[in-house]
This record gives C-alpha cells, structure tokens and sequence, in this order.
C-alpha cells in the first residue's frame, strides 16, 4: 500500500538529521530514527531530543497513547535514561504534554522523546531502545517490540545558514492562453521555506473531460535551515477562491529539484525546488471566476503556513497587451537605473531554422526599458494557414550571467510596443515579424542565446550579437 511521507519537523539548527531514515519492527508498524538535537551542551546536565518517525503500514488506524512507548530508553556509557517526556512536536518545541491521538492507516507521525543526561554533551553514539508495551493492536494483532537504535554524538557547533541567492528559471507554456506573472513576486516564510508564487499559465486539456479547463501555478521555494528538510506529496497544496467565495483545491501537486519532477526528497540548506499545482473547472466562465489563491505549507506535525495572492484574469493570447513594467533586478543583487531610452536594434544575421511550428530566422535584439526584445523573422513551411500567436513553444533567453530568462508570455509583432490583438494568419511561404520580451533580465546582463523547445525538447538554439 501507499505510505504517506512527513517531514521531521523544522529544528533548531544544532538539529542532527539522520541521513537515511532505517525502518525496523512488525510489518504493520515501523520506528524509523530521523534526528537528535542537543541543548546545555556546555554545562554537565545536557538534555538530548530525540526524533522518531512510527509509520502505519496498514489501512486500519491504531490508537496511540501517553502509556505507548513509556519504556523507551537512551543509554550512554553505562549510564541509562528513561524519557523525561515524549510529544508530537510542533517546530522544535517539544514541551506540553504527549496527547492521545489515532494513527490513521498509512501515515507517518514523529515523537519527540526528551532525556535528562548528567555528566558531558556525548559526542559518542549512544543507543535508543524502542520499547513498546501495552501493544498497539492493528488488524488484530499485538505489536510488543524492542528495538535498538544507534544514535550520533554531539558533533559540534552548527553550519551556519545558507545564503540565500537567486533561483534558476523553469518554463511554463501552453497553447491557446497567455502565461501571467502574478502582482506579487515577493517570499514568504513558510515553515522551513521561504516560497513565491511565480507564475500562472491557463490551458485546456487536450482530451477534455469534466474538469479541462485548469490553471496551473508555478512557485518557487528555497529550504532556509542548516539542515535538510524532507519534501512530500502533501507539503505544499493550495485553495483557488472564485468570486463566489467557492473553493477548488489543486488537483495535482507536482515538485522538481534539478529540472527533474520528484516525490519524496530531501531539500539540503538552501537548495531550490519549484512546484506546480493544478486546479481543474468544468468551464470557462469558472476558470475565469477565479479570484484568490491562497498557497499553504502543511506537513503533519509541524507549525505551518499559508499566503494568499491575487489571480490575474484569464487572457487568451488574442487578447494580450504589451507588459510595461521595467525589468524586475535579480533578488540581491546591485541594481541601477535602467536606460530610459531604447537602445539601437542589431540586426541578425543566418538561414531560417526549423522548429515544431513555423520556421524561424533571427531579425533583431533591442534592449529598452521594459527589457530585452528578440524580433525573429517567421516563415510557414507547414503547408497550410496557420496562426503566428499559436506557437506552443517555450522561447527562453540565455544571459551573459549564465541564468535563463522566461519571455512574458505575450506576442508582439515588430516590437514589444506592437502587441498582436487578433490573430495573425499566414498562408504557406508567408512571413512575418514575431518579438518576444524579456522583461525580468537585470541590468547589466546582455543576451547570448535564444532557445527553442516543445515539450522540454531543443528544437532550436540561435546566437544572439552582443
């Protein structure tokens, strides 16, 4: 069966995680040690924490009470520590009492198991002795078990905290709709993560069916701690409000760490991840009801978070205005005034190259004050009338700094100051102008390459003059 995964909980820094979580006991519950942390280390009564995941490997819930694990034990040396306290910690606090709970069928919790050491910090391994009695009875059966577990010393002083840099580019991109960046570009601190809604692309499904009209958001979230956290299906979800006050939650939750999608991970200090989610309508009209998502960080057993931000209105891309917001500097870095007068265009130069819609030819690449604009020449060899805005491509721009640039998502003809508000048709052999603009590349920083691709796949990659 399918096990939930949950994250240990947000610690202290001086938090030691173990790195790979061993499960042990009866089929139909598991104990998995997950950290250690350590307080008072510098006097001769320190205190250690330690973490444990207990999994349910069944479809049945199974109660867990403050008498469950009351023989657990630390020992060092020779010396041997009842638990003065276990709780379902929330954060690193692991003070209150242990409540009662039920451990649903195929969920994770973490305990929190405080000891009372004498004596120096030990900077040896000590051992954990799960002892679980009276049983917890899943499917009818007793689990009375024992188990041993190796726990790290103390190793020192923490790492210190990850710088927080920029985050590298992922593309969004369907057909048929405009690609809207949201009013709020700004980080919250969620949990662990520091996250932004970066995106939000509108499409239809190809095969339909009773939710095909959808938006998908594209976030952008970076761990802040020292230490790793873990990354689930259900870390992070989020609710679209409509202007009815309705609610319709993501339908599909996807993360990817190194450009590749992934499930269950560990985030290192301050390593970046993106997430999309999905929310499916029956229609149109209540796709373009949508108001308000609210985007939250909810692991079980840790303090979480939500923020909320506006939904920009759907806008097919027959509909788009030119952007006319300058360009947005890089997080931390230098920035400086942009130029307030467009720079002269430079015109290109080679053959017309394939991709999976129209062919294409560099014609020009200006720099202005809203950003960068790359005007390609476009010719339809496909045999038939085609739509020059119906170009399902993703067009990204590669920076002297070596990050990738999204275009905003809009079609231009000439320049970005000629926004196409109807469709373009051309007949075969036809060309015309087609501009892209690159609004978000920072001052400073000149374009190299411009880059093609369907589906993820390179169709094209054009050098641009400096």
């Amino acid at each position: 069966m399918a096990v939930s995964w949950v994250a240990t909980p947000a610690l202290a820094q001086e938090a030691q995680h173990v790195a790979a979580p061993s499960y042990q006991g009866p089929k139909n519950m598991e104990v998995a040690l997950s950290a250690v942390r350590y307080e008072d280390v510098a006097t001769n009564s320190p205190s250690a924490i330690v973490y444990v995941l207990v999994r349910n490997n069944t479809t049945k819930s199974a109660p867990l009470t403050r008498d469950t694990f009351a023989g657990t034990a630390l020992s060092v040396g020779a010396s041997v520590y009842s638990s003065t306290s276990y709780t379902f910690p929330s954060g690193y606090d692991v003070a209150g009492a242990f409540e009662n709970r039920t451990l649903a069928g195929g969920t994770v919790v973490t305990i929190a198991f405080r000891f009372q050491l004498s004596g120096p910090v030990p900077t040896a391994p000590s051992t954990l002795t799960i002892h679980e009695n009276p049983p917890v009875k899943l499917l009818g059966k007793a689990n009375i078990f024992t188990l041993s577990k190796s726990v790290p010393g103390y190793v020192g002083a923490p790492a210190p905290a990850p710088k927080l840099g920029t985050p590298p580019q992922l593309e969004l991109g369907r057909d048929g709709y405009q690609s809207n960046r949201v009013s709020d570009s700004s980080f919250h601190q969620l949990g662990p993560l520091r996250v932004r809604a970066d995106q939000i692309q509108y499409g239809r499904l190809p095969a339909g069916g009773a939710n095909a009209e959808y938006i998908e958001v594209l976030a952008t979230a970076q761990n802040t701690l020292a230490v790793p956290v873990l990354i689930h299906g259900s870390t992070i979800s989020g609710i679209v409000v409509s202007e009815k006050g309705d609610n319709t939650r993501s339908d599909t939750v996807k993360f990817y760490k190194d450009g590749v999608v992934a499930t269950s991970f560990r985030l290192n200090p301050g390593e970046w991840m993106y997430v999309t989610a999905s929310y499916g309508f029956p229609n149109e009209a209540a796709l373009r009801a949508a108001r308000r998502l609210a985007i939250s960080y909810s692991p079980s057993d840790q303090a979480g978070g939500t923020f909320a931000i506006d939904v920009p209105p759907l806008t097919k891309k027959a509909e788009t205005t030119p952007t006319t917001t300058k360009a947005e500097p890089v997080p931390g870095a230098t920035t400086s005034t942009p130029a307030t007068t467009e720079a002269a265009s430079t015109a290109g130069e080679g053959d017309f190259r394939k991709t999976a819609y129209m062919d294409v030819k560099l014609d020009g690449v200006a720099s202005t004050n809203a950003g960068i604009e790359v005007t390609l020449a476009v010719r339809n060899r496909i045999g038939r009338r085609l739509g020059m805005q119906h170009d399902w491509q993703t067009y990204t721009l590669l920076g002297s700094d070596g990050a990738a640039y999204r275009s905003d998502g809009n079609h231009y003809g000439s320049s970005a100051r000629d926004a196409l508000r109807t469709t373009v048709w051309l007949e075969n052999d036809e060309e015309a102008k087609r501009t892209y603009l690159f609004a978000r590349v920072p001052p400073g920083v000149t374009p190299t390459q411009l880059i093609i691709r369907d589906g993820g796949k390179e169709k094209a990659r054009i050098d641009l003059p400096r």
